[in-house]
């Protein structure tokens, strides 16, 4: 860094000596006589230190320096005076105008020795200076990088939320799956002896309505026996239904013309009290058993229809498409990318407790009471869905029904 001083007197003898006294000293001196034109020099070059007399004609030595202190703060500023201006000096100091004080006539070792220590001075500032842009620099750096870790950190913490949620979801489901595949395998048993049973009361009862006139007593007797026969077969043919979902034969349907062969033959049956809207569009044809998606849609309409009970609400349903990215399809509903048709089917009714919904399609679980339901609907309708590689869903708020929500994946036109 290059070391200049400026002498500012407006006596010509004296800045020559000046000149003479520090021509061997690792300095560059300059020298002025007029404190305007020192003032504008520096606006060319950088000053380390300024000596400046007090009694100038233009302008006094405190004013000069005031105005070096003003625009260049760094600069070490340094008063020269005779003894009569000592008290003008004690109060430019104390103000911080000046940073020390040479009396008149000076001596020559002395003024040396100031000078070099104001130039020190002045590289100590400048030094520190440097180091405090540094260590903004650093700080604003590491100000930065801590931003990027803080939200770095915030991003994995959510990320390994919500893995230990998908975790938790998927351990749930193949709870579950292990569960239902226990309770099918439990259940195909119990249905085939019983069938095997049920069978042979059906046949006997038929054998004794034949043998039995069209006015005996006990022919009413075993119309309710054969009655209960056929309920019974219903309930285990819905058993094989759960338990051998896979063996039905698959065509490509369309699930709008199921959708009005439904509601035609289950608007008769409907109370007056119930009254159903219906929002469908013409969709694309899924792979699925036309008698299947009938049962589903059947028993979804009939526990809509329950729920709301003897007075009645409104029964909506509507069709539409839906496309699901890979984070929508994959979180929490097990489902592939792609595009699905979904039916959603409400009711109005008082909704679903909140400590029940979650055991709502376990096999044999049931809200109704008891002899008004198997508890079987809701779990062979899911397990249909889930067999076509579908899903079904169930969103309620107490006070407010429920939504049954039926997806199953369209045909994409490179396979039909």
């Amino acid at each position: 860094m290059e070391k200049n001083i400026m002498f500012v007197d407006d006596e010509q003898n004296v800045l020559r000596s000046l000149g003479w006294l520090f021509s061997e000293e690792p300095y560059k001196f300059y020298s002025f006589t007029s404190p305007i034109e020192a003032f504008n020099a520096f606006g060319k070059h950088e000053f380390s230190v300024v000596v400046a007399d007090q009694r100038m004609g233009e302008m006094k030595g405190t004013e000069f320096l005031e105005k070096i202190k003003e625009q260049y703060p760094d600069t070490v500023r340094i008063l020269a005076t005779a003894y009569a201006d000592v008290n003008v000096t004690v109060n430019a100091i104390n103000q911080g105008n000046v940073f020390r004080f040479l009396i008149k006539p000076w001596d020559e070792r002395e003024l040396k020795q100031t000078i070099a220590n104001a130039v020190a001075h002045y590289e100590l500032l400048s030094e520190n200076r440097r180091l405090i842009t540094i260590l903004q620099a650093q700080n604003s750096e590491l100000t930065k990088t801590n931003t990027r870790l803080e939200s770095t950190v915030e991003i994995r913490t959510h990320k390994m939320r919500q893995n230990e949620v998908e975790r938790k979801t998927l351990e749930k489901q193949l709870i579950n799956a292990q569960k239902m595949e226990a309770i099918g395998t439990f259940a195909r048993g119990i249905a085939h002896d019983f069938n095997n049973i049920l069978s042979v009361i059906m046949a006997c009862t038929k054998l004794a309505k034949m043998n039995l006139g069209h006015k005996s007593q006990s022919l009413a007797y075993l119309d309710k026996i054969d009655a209960a026969g056929n309920r019974a077969k219903e309930l285990t043919q819905q058993i094989f239904a759960f338990c051998r979902q896979s063996d039905t034969s698959l065509e490509s349907l369309h699930i709008d013309i199921i959708l009005e062969d439904t509601l035609r033959l289950l608007r008769p049956v409907l109370p007056g009290s119930i009254k159903i809207e219906q929002k469908t569009t013409h969709c694309e044809p899924v792979q699925a058993s036309e008698i299947q998606i009938h049962q589903v849609i059947m028993n979804l309409c009939t526990n809509a229809y329950h729920a709301m009970g003897d007075e009645g609400g409104t029964l909506s349903l509507e069709l539409s498409e839906l496309n699901m990215d890979s984070n929508r399809a994959t979180k929490g509903l097990g489902l592939t990318p792609g595009r699905y048709v979904k039916l959603d089917i409400g009711d109005t009714g008082p909704g679903i407790e909140p400590g029940v919904i979650d055991r709502i399609f376990e096999p044999y679980f049931s809200t109704k009471t008891k002899g008004k339901g198997t508890g079987l609907g809701l779990s062979v309708a899911h397990g249909i869905l889930k067999n076509l590689g579908g899903t079904l869903t169930v969103q309620s708020e107490i006070g407010k029904g429920a939504i049954f929500t039926v997806l199953l994946p369209v045909i994409e036109s490179d396979t039909i």
